[in-house]
């Protein structure tokens, strides 16, 4: 016969003053981009399969499967897949509001500076995920349930975390913040490499030294993403035609504009804005050819977020 066996936990645990506003998962999807956008929550991230890039105020990182990124409130945020990538994106994440919501940022080493973190084991997330997309429904028992497996999976989280980028010599990262927030700031212009280098008092080549050692891409590359990424919402908010963005943006011709707006978003000006069909979604499918795999996406919230995939 067993012995009677009592195990008890007495452990008082402070609350976290963070609310669940929404959770969603895409699975499977070939093209899809968010942004640039502003949240007035915050949103983490997990990336289950396929590759893309993730920009966050201005600073741009590669990321892939096996990675979480962290959007914090207030912050210019954009992200797409890799549109020549082999494997198809699949993501998740949850967003959530209150008090103590940039402490969880911290506890998961995320910072503007590094946004991107790895982590053990995607599975977990996605178990989590899946499980609180079954209590989309709006009752008591059902938003309980969802706080605690939000908690559960930014304690994941926290958890899991095996290493974040690498520290940017403080130096460089002075250059790096001046640069960035320069080229937004004349985003309209036809800004070149020069500009901004004789802006900051430094040399062009200490400059592209800068943006090739932390961000991977030259000044000139990233100026260019700047302005395709703004033009990109222009397209899925206005009317502009491709010559009026041509002008607004600095290019000499509308030409010059469509050939850089394609080797950036990887289609046409006018095939991105056909191909936008849900722009205020935080995540639209771009391009679905006739014989990609279904994609499936799927969204919970409690009502206050509208729409925010």
């Amino acid at each position: 016969m067993p012995t009677p066996l009592k195990t008890t936990i007495n452990h008082e645990v402070k609350p976290l003053r963070i609310n669940f506003r929404s959770v969603a998962i895409e699975r499977d999807i070939t093209r899809s981009s968010w942004g640039p956008n502003v949240l007035d929550r915050t949103c983490v991230l997990v990336v289950l399969r396929g590759q893309g890039e993730f920009m966050l105020d201005g600073v741009n990182h590669k990321v892939h499967a096996g990675q979480a990124m962290a959007v914090p409130k207030g912050v210019p945020a954009f992200y797409h897949t890799d549109f020549h990538a082999p494997e198809a994106w699949s993501l998740c994440w949850v967003i959530f509001d209150g008090e103590d919501a940039n402490q969880v940022l911290q506890h998961c080493r995320f910072t503007v500076a590094r946004p991107v973190v790895n982590v053990e084991d995607t599975e977990p997330f996605e178990e989590i995920v899946s499980h609180m997309l079954a209590y989309a429904d709006r009752t008591y028992s059902n938003a309980m349930m969802l706080q605690g497996l939000m908690l559960a999976f930014l304690s994941t989280l926290v958890a899991s975390v095996t290493s974040v980028a690498e520290d940017i010599d403080p130096k460089d990262n002075k250059y790096l913040d001046a640069a960035v927030n320069y080229i937004h700031e004349h985003i309209n212009e036809p800004l070149q490499v020069n500009d901004v280098a004789d802006a900051l008092y430094i040399s062009r080549s200490y400059l592209c030294t800068v943006f090739q050692d932390h961000l991977k891409i030259t000044p000139k590359v990233f100026i260019m993403k700047a302005k395709m990424f703004q033009a990109a919402e222009d397209l899925r908010h206005s009317a502009a035609s491709i010559a009026q963005l041509a002008e607004r943006y600095g290019y000499s011709s509308p030409f010059a504009f469509s050939k850089s707006f394609k080797r950036i978003m990887g289609m046409s000006p006018r095939e991105f804005r056909e191909q936008f069909t849900e722009p205020d979604d935080l995540v639209v499918e771009l391009f679905k050819p006739p014989t990609a795999r279904k994609n499936q996406r799927s969204y919970a919230s409690t009502g206050a977020e509208p729409a925010a995939r």
